[in-house]
């Protein structure tokens, strides 16, 4: 019961540090844990941490996406995952794969000149 108290007297911002820094992956196993982690791990700020600094761009340039408002930033992560987006005119692909806790980007050439 002690343990508890502890992270009751953590500010939020402490505990969305700690979550940002395990990953992905291991953020949504942390949000079971308890209702602190779940708000951290549930939190725009961390999910804004696993997003490539560039994804708004790509998002902004997207041909497939102009109906679709993501709610959360946890949203735009699950659908960068596993999505290919295409964008610039249907000549490029973006698709992004979580491996382990790595986030890569692929950019594949739909028209080589």
């Amino acid at each position: 019961m002690a343990d508890a108290d502890l992270f009751g007297k953590l500010p939020e911002e402490i505990i969305e540090e700690v979550v940002s820094l395990i990953g992905p992956m291991e953020a949504c196993r942390l949000s079971v844990v308890c209702k602190r982690f779940l708000s951290a791990a549930e939190s725009n700020t961390v999910w804004e941490r696993f997003l490539p600094s560039d994804y708004q761009q790509f998002l902004d340039r997207a041909d497939s996406l102009p109906n679709i408002k993501f709610a959360h930033k946890k949203d735009v992560f699950l659908f960068l995952i596993g999505n290919h987006v295409i964008f610039d005119g249907n000549t490029l692909s973006l698709f992004k794969e979580l491996t382990g806790d790595a986030l890569s980007t692929r950019i594949l050439s739909k028209c080589i000149k």
